[in-house]
């Protein structure tokens, strides 16, 4: 890399660390003045997550009425600042606690700089230029558009992602927003492993959910190196959150109830935890069943808990309010709620076709099945294995802190040290795992469920085995290093920081060649040249050219868009 492209790494990374800061800023001071209103007890990171549900709630209410312009992101950003104003002690005392930290502190900064230089490359996600790149532009420019997903079926696929995306496209970001969202939560992640992985490290007692968030940990070095950091990506951030709200959810399990101010606590955690579950069926209907049932555990849990009775009624309703726009906006563009699935399908003028739906929900389960020709039968089984087989990071890691934890849980039957209810969390994960295998087994859709798994196995085994003798903790993290450098150097890691040397510019979304063409009816649709990815191109664009599509005024003066085809 020449010194200008240096120059203009450095300085891209250095905008989006800035960003993220004050993104992180304006989410804790939502996420404050909602978690005074239910205990005077909470951190930054539950102020942070409660924030960011906040966000997304807000966000999707808007988005079905109005498009989202810089008007919301101001409002938020408004509210925010409000927040911190007001709780700008409790800010301080949370910030002089953390400060005492300095070689954690050091750490993070570090894994935060690669992150963000890694976010500052250029954009290979194919999706991005497929329908994500014009997901956000439709909701730049229009409310919630009636049965756009007849112009092209994945602009159903709606996601909060994309609402951020929107919000952050306005201001000095422009065309550059798909370099933020998926780097933010991955370091809003790292900061709730890292304190467990230096308890680890140091043999400070680590717990049973220590050792969870290490394992975790694991997983995201990898995505941290090697994951898809730029774009409109959802897979990963819906796994991050589920990871999030299970790693609460196991710690929950792990401890024996306290009356005061701690277990109060404690049970905002998992509040928000269950929220989080939520959250994340919105951002990937892939994880749908693990979130599901970890919901429901988790109320479970809360239910249990009668002094806090008032907590399960805003896990419910906090539930309703991030799961209710996004169905609403499903039903609106697709008619269906879990489209491509159809299920529950309303008799509405604009619905997708009953075939297209089941088209692409076939396209989906062959993707994963290794291809088209594959996916009927067990034909696929053969070629799907062979290429999950070499998958360091998404199979044989995973698989094998699964096997070997449940071999040693089997064998030292005499260990007392383990607290089997922490094993309720196979149940929402193994059922994950079969969801994702009969759905579609690509890696990419299952992380949240198999890396659930395996961390909750392996935690349960690891805190069994090593107990408080301290060569067996070393040895235990041993190993989970060599699995964390087995994974991060396999075949092609180096693509990922090659393609930062030719970082000269700053990088929008590009521009696609396209072409006009006119349906029956006189619409005017932009097809792409080239492939079948749109990116930023005039709406409405699509690859997918459908002579029959009318479109004209519907509810609320928006547009509509109405198939024939039936």
């Amino acid at each position: 890399m020449n010194q200008a492209g240096e120059t203009v790494l450095a300085l891209a990374a250095t905008c989006i660390l800035l960003t993220w800061a004050v993104c992180a800023a304006i989410l804790v001071g939502l996420g404050t003045l909602v978690a005074r209103t239910l205990t005077p007890s909470y951190d930054l990171l539950d102020a942070l997550w409660i924030g960011l549900i906040a966000c997304a709630v807000f966000l999707g209410i808007w988005n079905l009425f109005l498009p989202v312009t810089a008007i919301p992101g101001c409002l938020l950003a408004g509210i925010g600042v409000l927040g911190l104003y007001r709780d700008r002690r409790w800010l301080a005392e949370r910030v002089k606690q953390i400060a005492r930290f300095r070689a954690l502190l050091g750490i993070y900064a570090v894994l935060l700089a690669g992150i963000a230089i890694r976010a500052a490359g250029p954009c290979e996600y194919y999706d991005t230029g497929l329908y994500g790149a014009q997901a956000v532009r439709w909701i730049q420019t229009y409310p919630t558009v009636f049965g756009l997903a007849n112009v092209h079926g994945r602009l159903g696929f709606n996601s909060p992602v994309f609402l951020f995306d929107a919000a952050l496209s306005h201001g000095p970001w422009g065309n550059l927003y798909f370099h933020l969202f998926g780097g933010f939560i991955l370091c809003v992640l790292w900061a709730v492993v890292l304190p467990s992985c230096r308890s680890v490290i140091r043999a400070d007692n680590p717990t049973a959910a220590d050792w969870f968030r290490v394992i975790v940990a694991v997983a995201l070095s990898v995505w941290s190196v090697r994951g898809t950091l730029v774009g409109t990506t959802t897979d990963e951030p819906s796994t991050l959150v589920c990871l999030a709200a299970a790693a609460v959810l196991f710690e929950e399990m792990d401890r024996h109830r306290s009356g005061g101010a701690a277990d109060s606590h404690r049970l905002l955690k998992l509040t928000i935890a269950t929220m989080l579950f939520a959250l994340a069926v919105t951002f990937k209907l892939s994880v749908l069943v693990l979130a599901l049932l970890g919901w429901i555990l988790g109320f479970a849990i809360l239910y249990s808990a009668r002094h806090q009775s008032r907590l399960v009624w805003v896990v419910v309703a906090g539930a309703m309010a991030v799961v209710a726009p996004w169905v609403a906006a499903r039903v609106i563009l697709s008619g269906y709620p879990l489209f491509p699935s159809t299920a529950l399908a309303f008799p509405c003028d604009w619905r997708v076709p009953r075939g297209v739906a089941n088209m692409y929900q076939l396209w989906i389960r062959s993707w994963g099945r290794a291809g088209v020709q594959e996916a009927y039968g067990l034909g696929w089984l053969r070629p799907w294995l062979h290429d999950m087989i070499r998958n360091r990071s998404g199979f044989q890691v995973p698989l094998a802190i699964a096997l070997c934890s449940l071999i040693n849980l089997t064998v030292k039957r005499e260990s007392r040290t383990v607290n089997a209810s922490n094993a309720w969390l196979l149940l929402p994960s193994a059922a994950g795992i079969i969801f994702w295998f009969w759905e579609s087994p690509d890696p990419r859709f299952g992380q949240a469920a198999i890396w659930t798994f395996a961390a909750t196995l392996g935690a349960l085994a690891i805190r069994g085995f090593t107990g408080s003798a301290l060569m067996r903790q070393r040895i235990a993290v041993g190993l989970l290093g060599l699995a964390t450098l087995w994974c991060l150097f396999s075949f092609g890691w180096r693509h990922s920081y090659r393609v930062l040397r030719f970082t000269n510019a700053f990088a929008g979304v590009p521009e696609a060649e396209i072409v006009a063409r006119e349906t029956v009816s006189g619409l005017t649709l932009y097809v792409p040249v080239i492939n079948n990815q749109c990116w930023n191109a005039p709406l409405p664009c699509t690859p997918y050219f459908d002579a029959n599509l009318t479109t004209h005024l519907g509810w609320h003066s928006r547009l509509e868009f109405v198939s024939d085809v039936r």
